[in-house]
């Protein structure tokens, strides 16, 4: 048998020195990386700004139409169509009348539409965050114009000439008018059908039924029209139907002088509509001192409050992306570049060792080496102790730290860096197991040799 001799082993082990000293740069450096690692790991977190942007994010997405409707949802609108409360129907057709050179006969069908025009404090939105903050506790409500009509007077309307019999109104809206001669200015107009009964007919030429009559909507294409287009469209209707228009003034009404809503149910201020939308308690919070608004935004408001709103989110999410930056052996590295590369920097020292390795063990083989456990390497050392620091700087240091990065950083990298940095770290895993296995078999003698523990003259 053929037996390694102390002094041929360290003629071998010179053959192997290159192997192993580019083994241990490439654990030193692992251990670099695993330092910077630990420091980005263990740095105090930057600001947070994540709640103060989701104020701002509520702020940016509100929708003021809804606010409007809102706070016109308040009022009775059935109250201010022409004679107030009573038959609706039969007060339309009264007020017709009263305008025009013929009889206008109410029908239980007629339907009618009031948009009353709301006034209210306009959103802020080219405003500072001050003036959101403001918008938002002014507590003011809104006024309403209240529709006056002793002041209406007709703008296009036909004779009675040529009328069999006396027309219907089928629709009746109240709503701003599109010529805007003065604040709360209404139009108001009427879709009549001056059909007989006896000869209204279907395309086919049957007859109409009176709940299709009813629930024919003919007026719907020309209630969409501003005034100037309906004047076109109007004139060329036919004989059945036609369109009376006219406009009124009003008068200014805040929501607490029309006595059918006050009380607890005069709720009509922006705060309100908030609670309602369920959107007031992302937007305040209350404490034993009171009721705090923006509270989130506040905690920066000395950087905040004089920024428009959009250029609030752009500072908050610039720096919400922030990650605070390396001083590597006095080199200052980005902390955003570490965070992408450490994982990747793990995987390929890992497999530049794992080549070192593999060759060391083809040497070992080819060259008839014993075990290489008195090799000056810690990772080969075959002790409790080296065993210990291998696990730690090669396989749970590394992948705890790289883990460990990935979770806390996670929502201030982009995917890119993500899905790169969850690969890196799945190779390295690979790699790591493939020296631990080629570094068990470099602490056992070869085939052909015997250990050197035994080895004798």
């Amino acid at each position: 048998m053929r037996i390694a001799r102390p002094g041929l082993l360290g003629a071998k082990m010179a053959d192997t020195k290159a192997i192993l000293e580019s083994a241990r740069t490439w654990h030193k450096l692992c251990l670099v990386v695993s330092g910077t690692a630990l420091l980005l790991l263990l740095a105090p977190k930057n600001v947070d700004y994540q709640s103060a942007l989701e104020e701002a994010y509520t702020l940016r997405d509100l929708d003021f139409q809804r606010y409007e409707s809102f706070a016109r949802g308040f009022l009775p609108i059935n109250t201010y169509l022409p004679g107030g409360y009573g038959d609706y129907a039969l007060n339309i057709a009264t007020f017709l009348t009263s305008k025009l050179d013929f009889h206008v006969q109410p029908i239980e069908s007629t339907r009618w539409d009031v948009k009353l025009i709301v006034q209210y404090d306009q959103a802020p939105t080219n405003g500072s965050l001050q003036e959101w903050h403001a918008w938002l506790t002014s507590g003011r409500k809104p006024t309403y114009f209240v529709p006056d009509w002793d002041t209406a007077r007709l703008s296009m309307s036909r004779s009675g000439n040529g009328l069999a019999s006396a027309p219907t109104a089928q629709y009746f809206t109240i709503r701003s008018s599109s010529w805007h001669r003065f604040p709360g200015e209404y139009t108001f107009r009427a879709f009549i059908d001056a059909s007989p009964a006896t000869s209204r007919t279907t395309d086919g030429g049957l007859p109409v039924t009176a709940s299709q009559w009813r629930n024919s909507q003919w007026w719907s294409a020309l209630d969409v029209l501003d005034s100037r287009d309906l004047w076109e469209k109007a004139r060329i209707l036919g004989s059945d139907h036609f369109v009376v228009e006219g406009d009124l003034s009003s008068h200014l009404a805040a929501a607490t002088d029309n006595p059918s809503i006050s009380g607890p149910n005069d709720k009509t201020t922006v705060r309100d509509w908030l609670i309602q939308a369920g959107l007031w308690t992302k937007l305040s919070t209350a404490g034993k001192s009171g009721e705090v608004v923006l509270p989130a935004l506040r905690v920066y408001w000395s950087d905040l409050h004089q920024r428009p709103l959009q250029d609030a989110i752009a500072f908050m999410e610039e720096k919400q992306r922030e990650i605070q930056d390396i001083d590597l052996l006095g080199l200052r590295v980005p902390g955003q570049l570490c965070i992408e590369a450490i994982p990747f920097a793990y995987l390929v020292i890992f497999l530049f060792l794992l080549l070192d390795v593999r060759y060391l063990r083809r040497v070992q083989i080819a060259e008839g080496l014993g075990d290489l456990s008195v090799a000056p390497w810690v990772v080969l050392y075959d002790d409790v102790g080296a065993r210990l620091i291998t696990a730690v700087s090669v396989v749970l240091g590394p992948s705890l730290l790289a883990i460990g990065l990935l979770v806390r950083y996670f929502s201030r990298t982009d995917i890119f860096a993500t899905v790169l940095a969850v690969a890196s770290i799945l190779g390295a895993a690979v790699a790591e197991a493939g020296i631990l296995r080629v570094v068990s078999q470099l602490k056992k003698p070869t085939p052909s040799t015997s250990p050197m523990s035994s080895s004798s003259a």
